[in-house]
């Protein structure tokens, strides 16, 4: 099946992982569009978010490997001290896709960073993206917002009044207009909804 969308990428810090649990559970695993997560995470030591989102959500989850075609209804989280990056996939693979991972300076003082996600799959995917801004305490991922929207993408943000932790989604709409403000089981539901309609 072929999607209206490429792929999805999810850029949550501070409070992101209940956060993450709501948005992501209620995807069935026949969701058809590959979802990339950047939860910003410490620099040293294995990262348990995929782990975590293991049983938790019906899609499969990986850690993303430089490289890696990317499928639908797969979950590629970010890995400790490395950006996660869309780019395009080399001629003759069957996803035209892939997951990268770079070790280009922090954003934000944080290896992964959501700007960088979420700047790199804008240009890669030329407007047919969806971003969702969730729970942080910084102001990472307004740039990549603003930039995402530059290319038509849709954007979801969740209500800085219902995040633990709200600056993120107040910096993501101060500098830039969402396509859908509200709760991270309202944007669960959306996202349910573009997938059914793939």
């Amino acid at each position: 099946m072929t999607s209206r969308y490429e792929c999805i990428v999810i850029g949550a810090s501070s409070g992101g992982l209940q956060a993450l649990f709501t948005v992501l559970g209620p995807l069935a695993p026949e969701f058809p569009i590959p979802i990339l997560v950047v939860q910003h995470l410490l620099p040293t030591g294995p990262s348990s978010l995929a782990a975590a989102l293991h049983g938790r959500v019906a899609l499969r989850v990986c850690e993303a490997s430089d490289k890696q075609a990317m499928q639908p209804g797969e979950i590629y989280v970010a890995v400790p001290d490395y950006h996660l990056t869309v780019e395009r996939a080399a001629t003759g693979v069957e996803s035209t896709y892939a997951v990268g991972l770079s070790q280009d300076p922090p954003e934000c003082f944080s290896r992964p960073a959501v700007n960088v996600l979420f700047e790199t799959a804008a240009v890669a995917t030329e407007g047919r993206l969806i971003g969702v801004i969730l729970t942080g305490a910084n102001d990472d991922g307004a740039r990549g917002a603003a930039c995402l929207k530059r290319w038509g993408d849709r954007l979801l943000v969740q209500d800085p009044r219902t995040a633990e932790h709200g600056l993120m989604p107040a910096a993501t709409l101060a500098a830039t207009y969402a396509d859908i403000v509200g709760t991270t089981a309202e944007i669960g539901a959306h996202l349910c909804r573009l997938g059914a309609i793939q």
